[in-house]
């Protein structure tokens, strides 16, 4: 996993935005294998140097995120244990946090009164996706922060999910009934 590599900077880049280094691998082959003992085998392909596997779904992140990936896995003619061929995104677009997506704040940011939970709209992305500039805006559409968060503070809002309502305490009006 290194940026520098002229071929696989960009699954390196990829990994390394989900919080993954080169200097703590381990973390990544842990979260590789689990991968693989997690989801179904999506294809089977045979040659002459062996059998590969493809298994795609989501990879358990550092920053707590979980992008779709496809792992390739070949186990030798002559060997008895899967060895990883590659491992690069799915969807790459479609996991990167984009300007103007909402997005889940998942930790606290108590001086601004946000909560885990609460979601915002992404209005600047900062350069590989390390951090966001982010806009939290009441239920009446009236701004109540604008804050910068590291990629790990945020994650894009599940297709499954929907929004819930609390009061929001720096509010000028909270405990009003306007």
């Amino acid at each position: 996993m290194t940026i520098d590599h002229p071929e696989e900077s960009s699954k390196a880049e990829f990994f390394g935005s989900f919080g993954f280094t080169a200097a703590d691998w381990q973390v990544l082959a842990r979260a590789l294998i689990a991968h693989a003992r997690t989801h179904p085998v999506s294809s089977v392909m045979k040659s002459r140097y062996g059998t590969k596997y493809r298994i795609d779904g989501e990879i358990r992140c550092p920053d707590g995120r979980s992008p779709s990936i496809r792992a390739v896995w070949i186990i030798d003619e002559s060997g008895e244990f899967p060895r990883l061929v590659t491992a690069h995104p799915l969807d790459y677009v479609s996991d990167m946090i984009r300007e103007h997506d909402r997005v889940v704040l998942t930790a606290a940011l108590r001086p601004e009164g946000l909560e885990p939970g609460d979601i915002g709209a992404v209005v600047h992305v900062y350069p590989r996706h390390e951090a966001y500039e982010v806009e939290f805006v009441t239920l009446t559409g009236k701004t109540a922060a604008v804050v910068t968060v590291s990629a790990a503070q945020v994650r894009p809002v599940g297709s499954s999910e929907i929004p819930h309502a609390r009061a929001f305490a720096n509010s000028p009006t909270s405990g009003s009934s306007q």
